[in-house]
């Protein structure tokens, strides 16, 4: 088959963790979406890999310092390959069944570690779509599912039992609704039928690992289809009690901020990612429960409410944490940017204010819930941007990135001088 020269290009530390270790005679596959990306003509953000080779042999062939394993359910490896800052690689030995797989009274899975072979492993995948194992060297998909029929029937099917899948791992539902949504796909009706009432099997799921798949279903620009499946499902009261409480109550405004930061967060895509991102979609997805607390708590009188908010936020994110638990950096990131709503909202401290680190984010916050009507501007806006000067990290960097290019230069031009007086002085000698 005729792989693009953009898709190669955009998987080239991959592909060199491929060709590793086949030299050292493994059997190595891209796996996943990126092959599903290929046979849809796109360009994936992520490359997997699957192979024989165990952890151990990957590090062993990488090198600690390249490799590390991570993963509590089934252990991956994280390997770093081609240009210097490229994301790293992640690699999976292929999986098997076995009496090493650790379940719980309702037959989630908690831990993995039985290995096989890539046969044993399709199995274990959740979706046919993605059940796909791409050669290299042959130029071919391994397709054991039918996920190439189902690519082009425009369907998302769960492999084997739908029932049980979901009971093995409920974050299965969350990765149909993302998939289904990102892809435009619709289900299989035996993988619909499953999906039906399983929402409340999230409850069981890890509050720290759905943090990042609620994001992950969410934070793409075709989150409305996503939030309609949601809603379906009936997913969000059991996934996301808070949320869905916060939504129930008509006063709160959060379903108006809600689609406002979703439609905000896809629009700015190319310009805002990863940690940042993520912190500032819950910010805004928990704005609505936080002001109902503060009610709740008597501190929502006008004024600067910046450590009313920081205090009812840090008691928000604890009740919060048993369904979903916000990682400690992200924490205290997350209250800043609340505290920040105080200042913003009356126009205090502006020099301390515009200083902060997360001022960007704060504003942009602060515009979001002008927009969904949940506080009037007044001026706001304009006072805040009119105050803005570059941050002093920004101006350091500034000034670093200014003062090494004319380091670079000096150093350059001297250099042409001694090179300039070492001829002339060889024509001397001559």
């Amino acid at each position: 088959m005729d792989i693009p020269s953009a898709w190669l290009e955009a998987g080239a530390s991959a592909i060199e963790v491929v060709r590793a270790l086949r030299s050292r005679q493994h059997k190595a596959y891209l796996v996943g979406g990126c092959v599903r990306d290929l046979l849809l003509d796109t360009i994936p953000h992520d490359f997997d890999v699957a192979t024989s080779a165990r952890p151990k042999q990957i590090i062993s062939l990488f090198g600690p310092r390249r490799a590390r394993r991570v993963g509590r359910r089934f252990p991956i490896v994280l390997v770093r390959a081609g240009e210097r800052g490229a994301a790293p690689v992640e690699v999976t030995t292929f999986r098997g069944e076995g009496s090493r797989v650790d379940s719980s009274a309702n037959g989630q899975i908690r831990r993995d570690i039985s290995y096989g072979s890539l046969r044993q492993d399709v199995l274990r995948r959740d979706l046919s779509i993605n059940a796909l194992y791409l050669d290299l060297d042959q130029g071919c998909v391994f397709d054991h599912v039918d996920g190439i029929e189902d690519i082009q029937q425009g369907l998302i099917r769960i492999i084997g039992d739908p029932p049980l899948r979901l009971r093995e791992d409920p974050v299965r539902l969350l990765r149909c609704v993302r998939f289904a949504a990102r892809l435009e796909l619709d289900f299989a009706a035996e993988t619909r039928a499953a999906l039906d009432g399983s929402g409340m099997l999230l409850r069981a799921v890890s509050p720290a690992r759905l943090y990042d798949e609620f994001y992950k279903t969410l934070a793409h620009d075709r989150w409305e289809c996503a939030w309609e499946l949601l809603l379906e499902l009936d997913a969000l009261r059991h996934a996301f009690p808070m949320l869905a409480a916060a939504l129930n109550d008509p006063s709160s405004g959060q379903g108006a901020l809600l689609e406002t930061a979703l439609e905000a967060l896809a629009e700015s895509s190319d310009r805002l990612r990863g940690a940042r991102r993520q912190i500032l979609f819950y910010a805004a997805v928990l704005w609505g429960a936080l002001e109902r607390a503060l009610a709740a708590a008597g501190r929502d009188a006008p004024g600067d409410r910046s450590d009313a908010l920081g205090d009812v936020g840090l008691l928000l994110l604890q009740q919060l944490s048993v369904n979903i638990r916000v990682p400690e950096p992200h924490r205290a990131r997350m209250l800043n940017l609340w505290r920040l709503q105080g200042r913003l909202e009356a126009r205090v401290e502006p020099h301390h204010t515009v200083a902060a680190s997360s001022f960007d984010d704060a504003l942009a916050l602060l515009g979001w819930r002008i927009r969904a009507g949940m506080i009037e501007d007044a001026g706001r806006l304009h006072f805040w941007r009119s105050q803005q000067r570059p941050s002093p990290s920004e101006t350091r960097r500034r000034r670093n990135w200014d003062g090494s290019e004319e380091e670079e230069r000096r150093s350059g031009e001297r250099s042409g001088h001694r090179r300039e007086r070492r001829r002339h002085g060889r024509r001397r000698r001559s």
